[in-house]
């Protein structure tokens, strides 16, 4: 603002506030690896602390793939990358960027049941593993394999068999009878359609969740 002193001349009112730009933004993580369906939020900041404007934008190079809030909630949609970008809106220019990796899914049918009647997955990470009822009475072997997210196990004869892996949730529906380390106790033939899962050396789970009509010891 422009004061004018008795003479008429003016000068520059020295208690105006000047504006101060924004010289970084930064963010809580630079880079991700998701599960699709799953989300994560973006704790973004600008420095310094008293820039005169902070908000900030978020925008997603590929939002098929990993979509992203007006408020920095990132969505993952599909396996692949994505950069989210967050940029200063003061004008500065100054951004940061994120790396985004969805992981691949991998659903397990009665085509991948091989002639030994068996289904073995090595050495793979993926961020959610489903096994479909058409296997029948198949043996799943899972070695060396990451589960980020979920393995889901649909009602059935099968056999799940765990070695050397991590897996972060298993969720086993529509089960019928009693469960005793997870196989069906129980006379009714129909009802002993509950898939089992061994957990063997150097596995770790996070996380059961059994929803099935059933008790269980």
């Amino acid at each position: 603002a422009l004061l004018f002193t008795s003479n008429g001349v003016a000068s520059l009112n020295a208690s105006a506030a000047e504006k101060i730009n924004v010289e970084g933004v930064y963010a809580n993580f630079l880079k991700a690896t998701m599960s699709t369906g799953t989300s994560r939020q973006i704790n973004a900041y600008v420095q310094p602390e008293d820039a005169t404007v902070q908000k900030m934008s978020y925008k997603s190079s590929a939002p098929e793939i990993a979509k992203v809030s007006a408020t920095g909630l990132i969505t993952a949609l599909s396996p692949g990358k994505a950069t989210i970008t967050v940029t200063a809106l003061d004008g500065s220019g100054e951004y940061e960027t994120i790396a985004i990796t969805v992981l691949e899914d991998l659903y397990i049918t009665d085509e991948d049941v091989d002639s030994d009647n068996d289904v073995i997955v090595m050495d793979k990470t993926y961020g959610n593993l489903t096994i479909d009822t058409s296997v029948g009475d198949a043996d799943v072997y899972l070695a060396g394999v990451k589960v980020r997210n979920k393995l889901a196990m649909a009602s059935g004869d099968y056999s799940v068999i765990a070695y050397d892996s991590t897996i972060n949730k298993v969720v086993i529906d529509d089960g019928q009878g009693e469960i005793v380390s997870f196989v069906a106790d129980t006379d009714n033939e129909e009802d002993k359609k509950v898939p089992s899962l061994i957990v063997g050396e150097n596995t770790d789970v996070n996380e059961i969740i059994v929803r099935i009509n059933a008790s269980i010891r």
